[in-house]
């Protein structure tokens, strides 16, 4: 009698554990907790790293401070979110490394939003367009008119940056990049400026917003050419999986600039609101091609006042 309780016992459990086991499979499991705003807002601090030589997005000014378009706006950021920023100068081929490396927090430095980067890091929406253009000297402004003229001359592009895959897989019918002389890579794009100077090279590749600051700031004897390599939109990096902090600094560019605060620190550096003149060539890549979306007049830049979040 007693044996026949314990199986009868025994069969029951191990229907009532099947039953819990199917119960467990069948509910969803949970997702992982995002904390990277609680880590951050605890320990107060916000590291964002950077190329120091950057100008004029961050470099450092002749008592060796941090300054810049950038360094301002993530200034700003870190002063309404209670946050001391942190800035780490990174060499830019391997700022991404860095990133997933956990030895910074996000990068704020122009960081062009390329497919191969949006493989590697989670972005903020772009806030600014920017372009790729050719500078030259201006005793070339004579045999350098064109992007075809650029055949059998000497290049430079800032190493890791985009500048170099624009110029090595461009497939126009104007220009052939196995037709260049050499294609340099400096760790820089002042280097690269300054070696152009010098008639090291013909020309420098690199982005518009850099170019216009050493020509129209720094005085420089050279002059951009009107054919371009390409047209990107700069964005904050954040860790794959980092939404929280990415949606935190979003919101707070955001009333940055509904505030008026972001185009304030535009024209400190530039004498103009960049971002305006970003919002434009956005909405006409946008009329390009998704004509409906550029009806509704919004533009994917933080600067709206209820733009999508592409977080």
């Amino acid at each position: 009698m007693k044996n026949n309780i314990l199986i009868i016992g025994l069969i029951s459990l191990f229907f009532i554990s099947t039953s819990v086991l199917a119960k467990v499979n069948d509910s969803k499991v949970p997702t992982v907790t995002d904390t990277s705003w609680i880590k951050v807002s605890e320990t107060g601090v916000l590291v964002i790293g950077l190329d120091d030589t950057f100008a004029p997005m961050g470099f450092r000014d002749a008592k060796g401070k941090m300054v810049g378009f950038d360094v301002d706006l993530v200034r700003e950021v870190a002063l309404r979110l209670k946050l001391r920023p942190i800035f780490l100068p990174c060499v830019w081929s391997s700022i991404f490394l860095e990133l997933k490396g956990c030895n910074i927090d996000m990068i704020q430095n122009g960081v062009s939003m390329n497919s191969a980067r949006k493989e590697q890091a989670l972005f903020s929406r772009p806030y600014l367009v920017n372009r790729m253009v050719i500078v030259i000297a201006k005793t070339s402004k004579d045999r350098i008119k064109k992007r075809g003229d650029l055949v059998g001359k000497k290049i430079a592009v800032q190493s890791g940056s985009p500048a170099f895959d624009y110029v090595k897989n461009y497939k126009g019918n104007d220009f052939d990049p196995a037709s260049l002389k050499e294609l340099v890579q400096y760790p820089d794009n002042y280097s690269a400026l300054f070696d152009l100077s010098y008639k090291g090279v013909d020309a420098v590749v690199l982005d518009e917003i850099v170019a216009d600051y050493y020509i129209t700031r720094k005085k420089v004897d050279l002059l951009k050419i009107s054919d371009t390599f390409a047209t990107e939109k700069y964005g904050i990096a954040f860790r794959k999986g980092d939404k929280a902090l990415c949606d935190k600094v979003q919101e707070t560019l955001d009333a940055m600039g509904r505030d008026g605060t972001a185009a304030k620190i535009s024209k400190k550096w530039f004498g103009r609101d960049v971002f305006r003149a970003s919002s434009k060539l956005l909405l006409q890549s946008q009329a390009k091609h998704n004509p409906k979306q550029s009806k509704k007049g919004k533009s994917a830049l933080y600067l709206t006042t209820k733009a999508r979040n592409l977080c």
